[in-house]
């Protein structure tokens, strides 16, 4: 962060459920992790190093001025340890690092036992919710679960698709929309442009930052509800129940 910012420390425990799991690699293993997510909002990494920062002696400093991190070592250790780290970055907005430690329970104090997924009973028969993701396996996990309760999808790749898909469609119930993507409308700059359009538009979010990076200073709504991915499915239609009725609440005061 070359000119000042904010860095943003997180911690939590994780249950990952190899069914609830949107977004996570395929080596993932399910089971209980401790997490520790780093966020910033600098210059963010630019897409053609994303695939390379990992790489053993890979920089991009100028010579003489280090050898950068040590990313491949810490990639190295995690993947030894059984753990994982991912990554989420966009230029000009910033980067999040997330740890994933794999969490240890003794045998002799604790009874380990394989946690059920308990997807809520809802329908989204009748309701359209437009999804803005820009990774396309995310994309297709979220529609696969969307479409499986019922609900009508309408898919955009960016803010700037998504501006454009509305303006010709604007007959929707529920945006459902990443926070930062590739293009020039980012997720809580689509939401107040869809709202010019239609006010009541309810609104979830999405982000693989941490909640305070992705938020800060964005001005969202309080009734707007948002997800730090990867998020268990059962979390993803809790969500958009929950602002369903937030929804028919308002309506029913009107």
């Amino acid at each position: 962060m070359p000119d000042g910012g904010k860095l943003t420390i997180e911690t939590a425990n994780i249950l990952i459920n190899d069914i609830d799991v949107l977004d996570m690699a395929d080596d993932f293993a399910p089971g209980r992790y401790a997490m520790i997510a780093v966020s910033d909002t600098g210059v963010g990494i630019s897409h053609k190093n994303l695939d390379a920062i990992f790489e053993p002696f890979f920089t991009t400093k100028a010579v003489g001025t280090g050898s950068g991190l040590g990313l491949s070592m810490i990639h190295g250790f995690m993947k030894q340890t059984g753990g994982a780290v991912h990554l989420k970055s966009e230029e000009g907005q910033g980067t999040t690092f997330k740890l994933y430690f794999p969490a240890k329970q003794k045998r002799e104090f604790f009874k380990i036992e394989k946690v059920k997924s308990h997807t809520p009973d809802v329908s989204g028969k009748g309701i359209r919710v437009l999804v803005v993701e820009d990774e396309p396996a995310v994309m297709n996990v979220i529609c696969e679960v969307l479409s499986n309760c019922g609900y009508t999808v309408l898919k955009a790749y960016s803010g700037d698709e998504a501006l454009i898909l509305f303006e010709q469609e604007p007959n929707v119930d529920i945006l459902l929309t990443d926070v930062v993507m590739p293009g020039k409308v980012q997720g809580p700059a689509l939401t107040k442009k869809l709202r010019a359009i239609n006010p009541d538009l309810p609104a979830v979010f999405m982000s693989g930052f941490a909640n305070e990076a992705a938020v800060n200073g964005n001005r969202l709504h309080p009734e707007d509800v948002r997800l730090t991915k990867p998020n268990p499915k059962n979390e993803l239609l809790k969500a958009l129940e929950k602002v369903r009725q937030g929804q028919a609440s308002t309506q029913e005061q009107d």
